[in-house]
């Protein structure tokens, strides 16, 4: 392990209360860490390994969790949960645009799928669960899925060549952890 310098104000000491923390993508050639402290204004970027960061553009601070594609490293995506803006970088996280939006309150924890450009999950807590395959232009609703906290992949199921999507939520008028092997169809 070898250690990252911090982005100025992100430092636990540096923080409001000593706040320490924060959700890290890395893009997929790992030309590039975001980092999103835990409280903070701002999501910072680094292309030098975490010697050095600068502020992205265009996204707030402490409300979203970038994930970075699994396949394209030019694109990072986040999901601000206080407005419902879908946001998407198209240069490794150095600026984020806005593309649509969803419900707002969601959780921000959106996952980018394994292998599949472009895919991307958002849960929407009370609001279910959207996903998109065209880089966060359009989304949709996964189908069934009454709410969703939270959601990760895994490896695809032996007859399947979609990985193997989880989720935490209700479905069908029972929550808990849920699998699909078939995209969530």
């Amino acid at each position: 392990w070898t250690e990252c310098a911090m982005p100025v104000g992100a430092q636990g000491g540096d923080m409001p209360g000593g706040a320490s923390g924060g959700k890290v993508a890395l893009t997929a050639d790992a030309t590039a860490i975001i980092y999103t402290p835990s409280i903070s204004e701002k999501v910072f970027r680094s292309t030098d390994k975490g010697r050095s960061w600068n502020p992205s553009e265009g996204i707030p601070g402490s409300a979203v969790a970038p994930a970075a594609d699994m396949v394209n490293p030019r694109k990072v995506y986040a999901y601000d949960s206080g407005s419902g803006d879908v946001l998407v970088s198209s240069d490794g996280g150095a600026e984020f645009s806005r593309t649509t939006a969803l419900e707002a309150k969601g959780s921000p924890l959106l996952r980018a799928v394994p292998g599949r450009e472009g895919h991307v999950w958002v849960p929407l807590r009370d609001a279910g669960l959207a996903r998109t395959s065209d880089g966060g232009r359009t989304f949709t609703k996964v189908s069934g899925v009454e709410t969703c906290e939270a959601v990760g992949f895994g490896a695809a199921a032996p007859d399947s060549s979609y990985p193997a999507a989880y989720l935490w939520g209700r479905v069908a008028g029972i929550t808990g952890i849920f699998r699909s092997t078939d995209g969530g169809a």
